[in-house]
């Protein structure tokens, strides 16, 4: 009853909080925008310049149909959950922090866990409205693109038929594990600093300075492989290319397999939990 009272507390603060919704409408912004209208406008451009007869070099011959196929129904699950698999995790990685973290920096805290209310249960009601608020946003992500994908569809001419109902339900399974991969660190590097600020940059820099320098020296190091194969942006990035089938053939020959990459994520998500909790029971809050 403990968890479930914190958990709906949380669920109205989070509706409420304009954060949540302004990390929520810059993800479904960047969807439209960046993957599919910038895509569709360089497809575009791209045609046009093959068409044109000034002499400009004309592009492959697939690469037109290959950009635009890419955006058509079909290809929801995989277009939308890569795309936000990338430019989302930042996002959902500062969601996190600032679920856990707000009531340090308002102060809050201390009152809060003075009405009989354990600090377990607390922080675990805290987690589970966040994992309901990434499984919304993981939907309305897949209608977003979805929306988009049929409008440039009819726009084109092309095929309405979508994916099937297991591809979609298979691609909102793994776009909410791998957001909630991405928050749950987030939400524990919130808890060990208590507050949002360092938990924020300290994330920010792992996710797009530190796993890129590791990556990128991989190819010179056996053990620095073995890091890579852990990193949270690795596994995320090939378990979302796994709903590709990417006939185009642009799967990483050294792409983690699906399963084990699930399995990295979901240790991810369960040990930031368990880390939290232990941290936020044995230590004072101020």
């Amino acid at each position: 009853m403990m968890v479930a009272g914190s958990f709906v507390a949380e669920i109205l603060k989070l509706g409420k909080r304009p954060s949540t919704w302004v990390l929520a409408a810059i993800l479904l912004l960047g969807l439209i925008l960046l993957d599919y209208l910038l895509s569709y406008a360089l497809a575009n451009a791209l045609q046009n310049q093959g068409a044109s007869s000034s002499g400009t070099p004309a592009p492959p011959g697939g690469l037109v149909e290959s950009l635009k196929s890419n955006l058509f129904p079909p290809r929801i699950p995989a277009n939308v959950i890569g795309f936000i698999t990338s430019f989302g995790a930042p996002i959902v990685l500062i969601f996190g922090a600032l679920v856990a973290g707000s009531e340090y920096r308002w102060g809050t805290l201390a009152a809060v866990l003075t009405r009989r209310q354990s600090r377990l249960s607390f922080l675990l009601g805290k987690f589970l409205a966040a994992g309901v608020m990434l499984l919304v946003l993981c939907l309305l992500a897949l209608i977003s693109g979805a929306i988009i994908s049929y409008v440039l569809a009819g726009i084109e001419g092309a095929t309405a038929d979508g994916p099937s109902f297991w591809d979609v339900l298979r691609a909102l399974g793994i776009g909410w594990l791998i957001l909630g991969a991405w928050a749950s660190l987030g939400f524990l590097l919130a808890v060990l600093f208590r507050g949002t600020a360092l938990a924020i940059g300290l994330g920010l820099v792992y996710a797009l300075v530190l796993q890129g320098t590791i990556s990128g020296l991989a190819t010179q190091s056996e053990t620095l492989r073995g890091v890579r194969n852990a990193l949270l942006g690795k596994n995320s990035a090939d378990l979302a290319g796994s709903l590709a089938g990417d006939p185009q053939g642009f799967t990483p020959p050294d792409a983690v397999d699906p399963a084990q990459a699930a399995l990295v994520l979901a240790a991810y998500v369960v040990v930031s939990l368990l880390l939290a909790m232990l941290l936020f029971r044995q230590r004072d809050v101020a």
